[in-house]
């Protein structure tokens, strides 16, 4: 399970991560290194760098913004966002890649925009629905 918390403390990403790892799930954590020592814990007293298996560091600076408007004091440009679905796109990418490479087929859809696509999905929805009945 990957879970994403760019400060790392508040309590409901810390929660879920212990809940997953009690039920036996591993558990990546996306966060903050940097802003994650300097948040104040919230009332579960843990960061989420304490309760995963796997921490991967964002680099995002501390209150996730990046561009200092003027000499105002003031940041924005959030890109713990941006970041968090570029890393997860790469990571899904490379375990479908390793798959293939071990002679497996990779379960990934193809845009309905493809030719083909149809039929491909309606394939994958075949064979996780039962797995997955939000699918």
């Amino acid at each position: 399970m990957f879970i994403f918390s760019n400060s790392g403390v508040n309590a409901v990403p810390v929660e879920m991560a212990i809940l997953a790892q009690q039920a036996g799930v591993a558990v990546i954590g996306v966060l903050s290194r940097q802003y994650c020592a300097q948040a104040p814990l919230s009332p579960v007293g843990k960061r989420l760098y304490e309760v995963v298996d796997i921490v991967i560091d964002n680099q995002i600076p501390p209150g996730d913004a990046l561009v200092e408007i003027g000499q105002s004091g003031l940041r924005s440009g959030a890109a713990s966002t941006i970041v968090g679905a570029f890393l997860l796109n790469a990571i899904l990418t490379e375990a479908e890649c390793r798959l293939f490479n071990e002679g497996e087929a990779p379960p990934v859809y193809i845009s309905s925009n493809m030719p083909g696509a149809a039929a491909h999905n309606a394939e994958l929805l075949r064979r996780f629905k039962p797995r997955n009945p939000h699918l």
